[in-house]
């Protein structure tokens, strides 16, 4: 099989690997289609993933460790989920001790980028499902996660920093649940699919400038009800703190990866009683861990695969053998990018 291998930072290439046999509960897919994360996954790619020198607890608290994870890093690895985690495939032989699935099943499941996937956890996509709206599963399960952490509710007032693919499905969520929605980033083109996909209204952060005074004036002096910040950026975070109401929740889905020494929590911040809460997608909101568990999740996104308009944010389409140019143009040209789609056959 054709594995995804780095050799260094921004030194990627396909090779050849011994292609796995289906035993016990795994089983082996043909892979159709991956997701390239343009956030985590980006970062292994660049070498500046704080995990390859840091380490987590039980606790997820994070200790020093020097050269915890090194270069080269092939996507077919034990336990390398940062090479890809957003994989469509079809069954091609099952394992003797599977009982839920049959070979030529549409499945996904949680891997990197490679032709031919085992696993014992595959989630069964139903039959007609378009593979393209099944690759942003993964994504789609971050955003649900937000949604049910920040708890938007029926003509509520939201606002979103960060048009990216991420951001792009937290807006037709939000419109989907009676919200009105202003959408802001630095980038017209993604505004103007802002505008298409249902926003409200839309604020150029680079030319429009104060959107604390402008959520303010839209509200009648409220401001917003649910805040979300996507964009990864944390200077944007402040901005986000201002357009929040009094004793409103700024909900972060970023991961700030080269952390946050800059992040200016001011006059709003403490004058509004703000609360941060990290929407991160290995945890659930306490209030309903009971009612949204993970196989509940995972139906629920399924569901929003099939239903969201997710077509208009593709913006490129790749074959796997030019995958190393792909991250190349992800890496050098960001803006120009939403999801990338990685097609196998």
């Amino acid at each position: 099989m054709k594995v995804l291998r780095y050799d260094g930072p921004r030194q990627a290439r396909i090779v050849e690997a011994d292609s796995p046999r289906a035993e016990g509960k795994q089983s082996l897919a043909k892979t159709l289609a991956t997701s390239i994360s343009a956030g985590t996954e980006m970062g292994f790619y660049r070498g500046t993933a704080p995990q390859m020198n840091s380490r987590t607890d039980r606790n997820r608290l994070f200790h020093s460790a020097p050269d915890n994870l090194k270069y080269p890093m092939q996507s077919d690895g034990a336990g390398v989920w940062w090479m890809g985690y957003s994989a469509v495939g079809r069954l091609v032989e099952v394992g003797p001790e599977e009982k839920s699935l049959r070979e030529g099943d549409l499945v996904w499941t949680q891997q990197g980028h490679k032709s031919t996937m085992i696993s014992e956890r595959f989630v069964k996509l139903p039959a007609d499902m378009d593979v393209e709206r099944a690759s942003f599963l993964a994504l789609l399960d971050i955003a649900f996660n937000g949604m049910l952490d920040a708890r938007v509710k029926l003509l509520d007032e939201v606002i979103i920093f960060g048009m990216g693919t991420l951001g792009l499905l937290l807006l037709q969520m939000c419109k989907r649940s009676g919200a009105r929605v202003m959408a802001v980033d630095s980038l017209a083109s993604r505004l103007e699919l802002a505008s298409r996909l249902g926003a409200d209204s839309i604020f150029n952060s680079a030319v429009d400038g104060d959107v604390g005074l402008r959520m303010q004036e839209a509200t009648c002096g409220r401001g917003a009800d649910v805040v979300f910040e996507v964009t990864g950026n944390v200077d944007v975070l402040p901005h986000a703190v201002r357009c929040a109401g009094v004793e409103g929740i700024v909900t972060v889905l970023s991961f700030y990866q080269r952390g946050a020494a800059s992040l200016e929590l001011g006059q709003e911040f403490h004058h509004k009683r703000i609360t941060l809460r990290s929407s991160q997608v290995g945890g659930f909101n306490p209030e309903l861990r009971q009612q949204y568990n993970w196989p509940r999740r995972q139906e629920q996104s399924i569901w929003l695969a099939q239903n969201l308009d997710l077509l208009p944010l593709i913006s490129h389409r790749v074959p796997f053998e030019q995958m190393p140019e792909a991250l190349r143009m992800i890496d050098e040209n960001p803006s120009a990018c939403q999801a990338v789609v990685v097609k196998y056959e």
